[in-house]
């Protein structure tokens, strides 16, 4: 702080005892200046030259102790028209100190991560220094506390992670903060303080930065943007345009869209890489494939590759292959019975006359049907529902060893017997 301001600090044994100086550099400087070091003579002697006593810096500040210097010191700053200025000490102030290890934190398969721009600014808090003579033999307790720029107390967990009680000078050009503005802060954050000690002002510039990694796979290019503290920041994860997962893996599907690599797999039926949620693994090959390749099979309920559906002699639905049996499906083969005061039996007779005349009733269904199965003496019934719309979308009879035949439900017999 001293050096701030322009002054050196020394100590002065003679006398008493040892006493603490304080000198404007710039005289000293100049009395150095005056009184040149002695020359060399060609052979080699050097001559020595006394300084006159009176040849001597006038200091500034002259005290037996630390608590009087800071008193003085506090005194002097409260007069001065900018704040000191100090910055975290081994604080990271350069872009590569802290983006280069955020790199490492991502994987990116077959591209890059690089740097796509980056703001760093100083992110100013006041500090208020105040003094006390804790120790018998003088020596100063010092006290530092920290706030924001309206005067109101930096988190404490904060001021520690971003280590604000180590400090050095402010780097390169030494930034000047007036402190008239900061008055208005420093009246708020002293009010109602009961420090005896006057506190001195100084400024604790910590360094923030506002920017985005762009992630670049082929032609395309995904940015992941950051903002903290350079002391304590890290890698923030990327977030999936696709599904928004946070992830640090990231891949290109076929079309060349960047996205997690969680949420994504290859196909097995053409090897291109797609999200998992355009997938679907087949029931019978046990393969994932695109959904497009894939047809729900409704006695399965789960997807099937759509070349190994077949049709179902019995009830004509669309199933997979391995569903069939020699001349049905597994929900048509000896579907469970179902009395005739049954809802599904009552709903399906009383909607259609022509199948009153019949009896013991089966019925089975899968996700898209219910299938009818009714008898009376040598001949059968078989009707076709649609679970949704609750039409009849077959309806066809046959004698006992007999072909199928249509059948019309609302009349009763043949359909070519009208």
């Amino acid at each position: 702080m001293l050096d701030q301001l322009g002054l050196r600090l020394g100590v002065d044994s003679e006398g008493d005892g040892p006493r603490l100086t304080v000198t404007a550099q710039q005289a000293a400087a100049q009395l150095h200046a005056a009184h040149p070091p002695g020359r060399l003579w060609s052979g080699g002697l050097k001559t020595r030259r006394r300084r006159p006593e009176a040849a001597v810096a006038t200091p500034e500040f002259v005290g037996e102790g630390p608590a009087q210097l800071l008193a003085w010191l506090a005194e002097r700053l409260a007069g001065h028209d900018t704040l000191p200025c100090f910055t975290p000490r081994d604080e990271p102030h350069a872009v590569h100190e802290f983006v280069n290890p955020m790199f490492a934190a991502y994987t990116v398969d077959g591209g890059m991560v690089h740097l796509g721009g980056c703001h760093l600014e100083d992110w100013p808090m006041l500090r208020l220094t105040t003094f006390s003579d804790t120790a018998a033999a003088g020596a100063p307790g010092v006290t530092h506390r920290f706030f924001d720029a309206e005067g109101h107390a930096v988190d404490a967990a904060l001021a520690e992670g971003l280590r604000v009680l180590e400090v050095e000078a402010a780097r390169g050009q030494r930034p000047r903060r007036r402190r008239e503005a900061w008055r208005p802060a420093i009246a708020t954050a002293t009010a109602g303080s009961k420090q005896g000690s006057p506190a001195i002002a100084s400024l604790v510039l910590a360094k923030r930065a506002h920017g985005r990694l762009a992630v670049t796979i082929g032609e395309a290019t995904h940015e992941i943007e950051f903002a903290g503290w350079t002391r304590t920041l890290t890698a923030p994860p990327a977030t999936c345009p696709e599904t928004g997962v946070e992830t640090y893996h990231l891949t290109a599907l076929a079309d060349g869209r960047i996205v997690a690599a969680e949420a994504a797999a290859r196909c097995e039926a053409t090897g291109d890489r797609r999200l998992k949620r355009d997938l679907a693994t087949c029931a019978v090959t046990g393969k994932t494939m695109g959904v497009e390749l894939t047809e729900r099979c409704p006695v399965l309920g789960k997807p099937v590759r759509k070349d190994a559906f077949g049709t179902c002699p019995t009830c004509s639905e669309r199933v997979a292959r391995t569903t069939l049996l020699s001349q049905t499906c597994l929900c048509c083969h000896e579907p469970p019975r179902a009395a005739r005061d049954n809802d599904r039996v009552a709903a399906l007779l009383g909607a259609h006359a022509g199948l009153r005349s019949f009896g013991r009733w089966r019925l089975s269904e899968t996700e898209t049907a219910v299938v009818f199965r009714g008898r009376k003496l040598l001949r059968q019934v078989l009707v076709v529902v649609d679970r949704k719309t609750h039409a009849v979308r077959e309806c066809k009879s046959r004698t006992l060893r007999g072909k199928w035949q249509p059948w019309d439900a609302d009349r009763g017999g043949p359909r070519d017997s009208a």
